[in-house]
């Protein structure tokens, strides 16, 4: 499920295929805003975008239409209650065998009402976005000439949900969790594409703890 079919990465304009890769970091994310301001008095449009996380998010908004404007003034309105919802079974239960601890469905809710994006057919740039199966212990790839039969709300929550917090996204017998468990930057995959120059944005810590072994363990439920 890890594979991607390397569709060739066109050109939008004379010179070298230019991927913008947007990487995860929680809230920091909300700095690609910014980064796509920038290129757009820059006169820079990216052919195509990959993304992570919170950059998936933003990712998917920018290929559904909405300019740095609009995605500012969703960004200055967000609160965390827009997206934070206690799981009152895991606070009742103890956590067991519960899966997260906030609601999936109220952050997916909240994707949904601010995501323009309904097809990845009708993306206006193409754009790719990472998840990991806890079944394959690898990433699954959404998106242009990637997977592109899937929700982009579902393939954009995938990418977001971040094990213990969020519920991983339950995908055609597999589970799907945030992208940043195994790439938060995922430049490689711009490189695979066929990019002959990549603009990454890395708005993650400086020092990335090491990721928790989920695969070796398994994770059955929160104490």
């Amino acid at each position: 499920m890890n594979a991607t079919a390397q569709v060739p990465l066109r050109a939008s304009a004379p010179g070298p295929r230019t991927v913008l890769v947007l990487g995860g970091g929680g809230m920091k994310g909300t700095a690609h805003v910014g980064v796509w301001k920038a290129l757009d008095e820059a006169g820079i449009r990216p052919d195509a975008i990959v993304a992570c996380s919170i950059g998936a998010l933003i990712a998917t908004a920018i290929a559904g239409g909405m300019g740095w404007r609009e995605l500012a003034d969703v960004a200055r309105a967000l609160t965390r209650e827009d997206i934070v919802q206690i799981n009152r079974r895991a606070v009742w239960m103890g956590g067991v065998r519960e899966e997260a601890v906030f609601s999936g469905d109220h952050y997916k809710g909240w994707i949904r009402r601010n995501l323009p994006l309904t097809s990845f057919a009708d993306a206006q740039i193409p754009v790719r976005l990472n998840a990991v199966s806890l079944v394959g212990c690898g990433e699954v790839w959404f998106g242009s000439g990637a997977i592109e039969d899937v929700d982009p709300v579902d393939a954009v929550y995938a990418s977001c949900a971040i094990p213990i917090y969020y519920p991983p996204l339950r995908w055609k017998g597999d589970f799907l969790v945030d992208g940043g468990v195994l790439n938060v930057l995922p430049v490689d995959q711009a490189l695979a594409w066929g990019a002959e120059r990549v603009i990454a944005v890395d708005v993650g810590s400086e020092i990335q703890p090491p990721a928790p072994d989920y695969f070796e363990r398994g994770m059955i439920a929160i104490h």
